[in-house]
């Protein structure tokens, strides 16, 4: 063999024993913010649109894929910061439609007359390391007049 294929192979055999958390270090080097104009919430839902609604369940927040670079859909999750207390929001499912990511998340208020709107910081995680943060609106929307 030459002195070549052998450095290859080595450093391949030292990588792939490598810890899983250790080799997404590099797909991912630092946290990306996003603009309002790069969030779209609740698309599609009339007067529902633009924000997270305290009273539905199973909303949507897209983002574009590029905003959570290599990592798969369903290593992520979510942490919401600078609501209220008694808000949260939590993610029930994402992916990856075209350029698109798309995050399945409920908004829970427990107990109920906790304060009901807030603009919430959301970070999206994988293996603890934050990959992208953005700004949502948190509203009460509970009767609309038509």
């Amino acid at each position: 063999m030459n002195k070549t294929l052998i450095s290859s192979l080595t450093a391949a055999a030292l990588f792939a024993g490598t810890p899983a958390c250790a080799q997404t270090i590099f797909t991912q080097t630092s946290s990306v913010t996003l603009g309002s104009d790069s969030v779209v919430v609740n698309s599609g839902q009339g007067r529902l649109s633009g924000f997270l609604n305290t009273d539905f369940e199973w909303q949507t927040i897209e983002i574009p894929n590029a905003a959570i670079g290599n990592v798969a859909p369903e290593k992520l999750s979510l942490t919401a910061s600078g609501l209220p207390e008694g808000l949260s929001i939590s993610l029930e499912r994402a992916t990856q439609v075209g350029g698109t990511l798309i995050l399945n998340v409920n908004v829970e208020r427990s107990p109920f007359n906790a304060v009901p709107s807030g603009l919430a910081r959301v970070t999206l995680l994988a293996g603890g390391a934050a990959l992208t943060s953005f700004q949502v609106s948190v509203q009460n929307v509970p009767y609309l007049s038509k």
